[in-house]
């Protein structure tokens, strides 16, 4: 039997469609590759058959989206590890390295717990995507200060558990040195993404779907949450307005995702029901197929928040080779000076309506213009698996 070297934890379903699960698969397998056995601890395994063990663990409400039973779920996650891992503690009483990433801070438990164990010496690593509670109280999730003093307490005693912190951009980095007086090692580790293909044809689409394609018409194509975070219902109302005026605007809007403001934005589709499209849930294929013949990709962050990070739709986007028009939060310079100044579209810190309108009818006379093959090759040097993944694989070269 294989000796397993490195567990990998994760409070998130592993193999889901989404951006930030994507981003774990290469690495898993990367890992079990060069640096021996690993194990997979997660609450739901959506991968197949993998070369690697996966151990999951599951609790009530973990799938809820009312935001008290998720909270519940997250307190007893930790619980359910231990129990779990006790079942398992044989197999894994000699791993070397723990990989957390962007774990609930729940978590915290759970690591304490290993920490403790009478078994030989582990390196922590955590994978940190967003520094939770401040983002949260920073755009209002959360408003009771004892509320977020308690969880502060608790996210610093978990950054005080690992040996290295990789976060997405210098901003992440520096914050948890002013703001958590962290010791340990704290690297950039940029999101990632594999190379993504568009491998469906017209054709291959259901039939539903097919009819949402005017020829005479390009069309921009947003995918991701709606609320929490993004602000997609400003960008739709400046959409319709610009058809308001002119309904010969060449461009129609196709949006897939789901969150707090898709009745509302799901409301004004139905009134431009020739123009605005918007579906929950579709294939990831299907999705890229929307990305990939579209004239644009939408970023559209909510002007309140405070976290300088890069969008994963953003790298989605560019991994397709399309432009993109973004609107970021005013302090988020660094991806607006990145984004202009290496023509992979248009970004701005733009929040009023008549600043968007203006702004997007300036990106749709020029998105033509813009290098498919440049924006790959950008994505390529700077957001693929084996560029952003670097640093940490050197890290567990370095403690082998």
């Amino acid at each position: 039997m294989e000796k397993i070297k490195t567990l990998f934890i994760s409070d998130i379903k592993i193999g889901d469609q989404r951006s930030s699960y994507q981003m774990i698969e290469p690495l898993m397998e990367d890992i079990h590759a060069n640096h021996g056995g690993v194990v997979l601890f997660s609450p739901e395994n959506l991968l197949g058959e993998k070369l690697f063990e996966v151990i999951t663990f599951k609790t009530f409400f973990y799938k809820s989206s009312n935001n008290l039973l998720r909270l519940i779920s997250e307190i007893f996650y930790p619980v359910v590890a231990i129990l779990k891992f006790i079942k398992k503690i044989k197999s894994l009483n000699e791993v070397e390295n723990v990989i957390v990433y962007s774990p609930s801070i729940f978590f915290v438990f759970f690591i304490c717990f290993l920490k403790c164990l009478p078994i030989r010496k582990k390196r922590y690593y955590l994978i940190l995507r967003d520094i939770f509670p401040d983002w949260a109280y920073n755009n209002g999730f959360i408003k009771n200060p004892f509320v977020i003093f308690s969880l502060r307490k608790v996210a610093a005693l978990q950054f005080k558990l690992y040996d290295c912190i990789g976060v997405q951009n210098e901003s992440s980095k520096k914050y948890l040195f002013c703001n958590y007086s962290i010791k340990c090692k704290i690297v950039v580790l940029s999101n990632w993404f594999s190379v993504q293909k568009n491998s469906l044809h017209y054709n291959e689409l259901p039939k539903s779907l097919q009819k949402i394609i005017d020829v005479k018409r390009k069309y921009l194509v947003y995918t991701g949450s709606l609320g929490h975070a993004q602000d997609m219902l400003l960008f739709v109302k400046s959409f319709c307005k610009i058809i308001d005026l002119n309904p010969e605007f060449n461009y129609n809007l196709i949006i897939l995702g789901e969150g707090v403001d898709f009745i509302k934005i799901e409301q004004l589709a139905r009134k431009y029901s020739k123009r605005i499209f918007i579906f929950k849930k579709v294939d990831n294929n299907i999705s890229n197929y929307f990305i990939a013949n579209s004239s644009g990709g939408i970023v559209s962050l909510d002007r309140k928040f405070k976290v300088d990070n890069i969008p994963g739709k953003f790298i989605n986007y560019i991994s397709l080779g399309i432009p993109v028009f973004a609107l970021v939060n005013k302090s988020n310079t660094d991806l607006i000076n990145e984004i202009n100044e290496n023509r992979l579209g248009i970004a701005s810190s733009a929040h009023t309506q008549l600043d968007i309108m203006d702004i997007l009818l300036g990106y749709c006379r020029i998105e033509n213009k813009y290098s498919n093959e440049n924006i790959k090759n950008y994505f390529l040097r700077h957001y693929s698996y084996g560029v952003c993944s670097r640093p940490l694989l050197e890290w567990l070269d370095n403690n082998s």
